[in-house]
């Protein structure tokens, strides 16, 4: 099966339902037990709601995808919700499926819960193999309309749960942005940006940044960035920066195995947190002991962390320590950076997401 559309700016799948109150489910795409070559390409899924309830109703208002093969390419998912006991997916929710995500918009989707909620972005589960190329999970929100520290929400961009690492259970993000991601209302709050509680996890040039949870004395708000609390996960290449939620830019719990790889994690009150300094090596971050492993304690030089800009200054201060102080990785060879240009540049590679550009040449000819 196949949908194709001129491109996402144009085809436009629009379930007109932006709050549908007690109703039943209006998700936009349902997929259950396909079988490879689904395909939807060059589509935006809008305004689809959809009930996820303890006893009754699905999540995912965006796309639902249970037991499936399927590719989306070059689409939108945008302003979608799922609401009611346990808000799931108002963006992408997938069950026990295979799928590819690549060049893919999701944004301003919102889970607006009762009870828990889990990535009002994506919400992977169930032994699913999920992969992001080239894509943007922006401005996604967890609305919790009461709590307790008996409740919890978890990844306003991205949540990965309920997923057996023997089973082969994995989810990777590549050259991919988790960015402006939040929490609001009440409940404990754990990862903004991603929670990862369950399975296998890699990040490679992905940029996680600007996002938050809000404050309030009676909840627990733990993590902006990414949160750990199972199974394994292994960052490359990766700048996790300026998030807000306790001031945390990546923290486990439950003893996951982490890896940490030529990595900048910078601009939060404490930038980890409950994690072995022996889980990193030539990464930067102000918890770090520099020296050990290779890592960095010092400011690496953004040209404009306020502005969202985590490319490495080569100009101010002498330079970013992380340029050409990175550590050559297997797949590296003819791959590229966040920015779209080569990751190794001079046969040297940097640290962060984004490899350094340095000013083209200017040739004087004297007569």
């Amino acid at each position: 099966m196949e949908l194709l559309g001129t491109n996402a700016a144009v085809t436009i799948i629009d379930q007109e339902q932006p709050g549908a109150g007690n109703a039943n489910q209006w998700r936009v795409l349902t997929l259950r037990h396909t079988g490879g070559g689904t395909r939807a390409s060059g589509l935006t899924f809008t305004r689809g709601w959809s009930r996820h309830l303890q006893t009754y109703g699905e999540p995912g208002g965006g796309i639902g995808a249970w037991h499936s093969d399927f590719l989306l390419d070059s689409c939108i998912l945008a302003k979608n919700a799922c609401a009611w006991a346990a808000g799931s997916a108002g963006g992408l929710y997938v069950d026990g499926a295979m799928a590819v995500v690549t060049n893919t918009l999701i944004a301003e989707n919102q889970n607006d819960s009762d009870w828990e909620s889990y990535g009002a972005g994506i919400h992977v589960k169930g032994d699913s193999r999920l992969t992001v190329f080239d894509s943007c999970i922006v401005s996604n929100k967890n609305y919790a309309r009461q709590g307790s520290r008996n409740i919890h929400h978890h990844g306003a961009g991205v949540c990965i749960s309920h997923i057996g690492q023997r089973w082969g259970g994995r989810t990777t993000f590549v050259n991919s942005r988790i960015v402006g991601n939040y929490f609001s209302g009440k409940g404990d709050q754990f990862g903004a940006g991603l929670a990862s509680l369950s399975g296998n996890l890699l990040l490679r040039n992905c940029l996680v940044s600007g996002n938050a949870g809000n404050q309030d004395p009676l909840k627990t708000l733990v993590t902006g960035g990414v949160y750990v609390r199972g199974g394994a996960a292994r960052i490359e290449n990766g700048t996790l920066a300026g998030n807000e939620a306790e001031g945390l830019g990546l923290f486990a719990a439950n003893n996951p195995a982490v890896e940490v790889i030529n990595t900048i994690i910078w601009g939060h009150a404490d930038d980890i947190g409950n994690l072995p300094e022996a889980a990193f090596s030539h990464s930067c971050a102000s918890n770090l002991t520099a020296g050990v492993q290779d890592n960095l304690a010092v400011n690496p030089r953004f040209i404009d962390a306020a502005g969202g800009d985590y490319r490495l200054d080569s100009a101010s201060g002498g330079g970013s320590p992380c340029i050409n102080t990175g550590t050559k990785l297997g797949w590296m060879a003819g791959a590229t950076d966040l920015a779209g240009g080569p990751r190794i540049r001079g046969g040297r590679v940097d640290r962060g997401a984004y490899e350094y550009v340095p000013p083209a040449a200017t040739l004087l000819l004297l007569r």
